[in-house]
C-alpha cells in the first residue's frame, strides 16, 4: 500500500523549478495502488489544479 505521493510540478515562472505536492494518509486516492497510470493521471489533475489555485491565491495576492 501507497503511504505517500510526491507529485512534481515543473513552474514555468521560474525555468527549471518545481513545486512538490505531498499526499500522505486519507489524502491518497482510495485504490490507488492498483490503478493504471491513465486513472492516476485522472485522478491526479483536478488536485494538482486545486494546489496550484491555492498556492496562487495564497502566495500571489496584490492589492
Amino acid at each position: 500500500m501507497t503511504n505517500r505521493i510526491v507529485v512534481h510540478v515543473g513552474m514555468h515562472s521560474i525555468a527549471g523549478s518545481t513545486q512538490e505536492i505531498i499526499l500522505e494518509g486519507n489524502e491518497i486516492p482510495v485504490g490507488w495502488d492498483q490503478m493504471t497510470d491513465d486513472e492516476k493521471q485522472e485522478i491526479m489533475d483536478p488536485i494538482v489544479q486545486d494546489c496550484i489555485a491555492n498556492e496562487v491565491d495564497a502566495g500571489w495576492g496584490e492589492e
